[in-house]
Parts: C-alpha cells; structure tokens; sequence
C-alpha cells in the first residue's frame, strides 16, 4: 500500500488522469500515485487497471445516501494518508463535512476562467456569452461550488465560430499541460497560492 501519495478521483473519461499517470511516469510529480477511485465504472478506470495501479470502484448508486457513501470514501482513502486528492471529472458534490476531513488538500480542475462559468456546460455558456478568452482554472475545494481559491489558470482564445467541440478541445490541451505541473508544484511546495499564481496561455 503506497502512502502519503496523490489520490485522483474520476468519473468519466480519465484524460487528466492519463496526463497525470505519464508526469508520474515521467518524474515530473515526484509523488506516487497511491489509488485512482471512481464512483462508477468508466474508461479512466480502464487506464488506471492498464496501469496496474490502485483502482477502487466506489458506486454511488449503491448507497443509500450520500453520507453512507462518504463513509465509504474516507474508510478506503484514509489510511493512505495522501499528501493531496486531485478531482479529475469527478462528478460529486463532496459535502462540508468530507472536504474538513481532508482540509486543504482537496483541488479540482474546472474548465472555465472562473469566477466566470461556474458549474456544468462551460463550453456552452463561454460560446454564448461571446468572450474572446475562456480558459481552465485549479482551485481548492471547498463548500462552495466552484468556488475555493484559486492556485492557478491557463488561457486560450476563442471564437464564435468554434464549434462547443473545438473549445473542449483547446481547454483540455490546456488541462492536460496545466494540471500535472501544478500537481507537481504544490507537492513540492514550490507555490505559495498567496501570489504569483501559474498562467499558461495556449493557442
């Protein structure tokens, strides 16, 4: 059992999860991953098993509330002890009470230049609102959605003509160069989330 390691959360595709893997792979993240954990099966724990790395399938539809299920989630994840858990699609509200058992080491990316775009079609509401800059932002977590502070954003420009496709597309080119480096960073404490925040622009 790895300790003191990164946790990732995921609920879908698991592309971060793969830029991750390849920066551990890599010795960019000098951290072990110690589990991938999923609340459903899906192609990132493909990519976790093709890894053979610690893969926990953790089925929200299998409890009865969504405090049995953070139950559940502390029980497997605390005796890691990770150093930091990295919200990768993951698909939960994670409740007040969760995020306090894991103070300041929750983080998630959020595919939009928040404060801007808060919540769920991003892509849509950037396209519709007609900015020039839309972007991915990594936050920590905490009660409020979307809403922890932020560590650090990374910018492409866009246009109407775009298709929703196409912008996923740049912003997760982005996500995938931006997510790991900070992963890194924080670890390594080479950040202080008081200043000099990480811009990386794209085009």
């Amino acid at each position: 059992m790895v300790n003191n390691g990164i946790v990732i959360f995921i609920s879908g595709r698991g592309s971060n999860l793969n830029a991750i893997i390849n920066a551990v792979n890599d010795g960019v993240i000098k951290y072990p991953i110690a589990a991938v954990v999923s609340d459903r099966y899906c192609e990132g724990v493909e990519i976790s098993r093709r890894y053979k790395l610690n893969t926990l399938i953790i089925d929200h539809k299998k409890f009865k509330s969504k405090l049995s299920f953070e139950k559940e989630l502390i029980k497997k994840i605390k005796p890691l002890n990770p150093n930091l858990i990295v919200l990768a699609g993951f698909m939960q509200i994670l409740s007040i009470s969760f995020i306090r058992e894991f103070k300041s080491k929750i983080i998630n990316i959020h595919p939009s230049l928040l404060p801007s775009f808060k919540g769920l079609n991003t892509h849509a509401q950037a396209k519709e609102a007609g900015v020039l800059i839309h972007g991915c932002t990594i936050h920590f977590v905490n009660e409020e959605i979307d809403g922890g502070k932020i560590i650090a954003q990374g910018a492409t420009s866009i246009s109407k003509k775009f298709s929703e496709s196409e912008i996923e597309k740049k912003i997760l080119n982005i996500e995938h160069l931006l997510y790991p480096k900070v992963i890194a960073k924080l670890l390594d404490k080479e950040i202080n989330i008081n200043e000099h925040n990480i811009i990386l622009c794209y085009d």
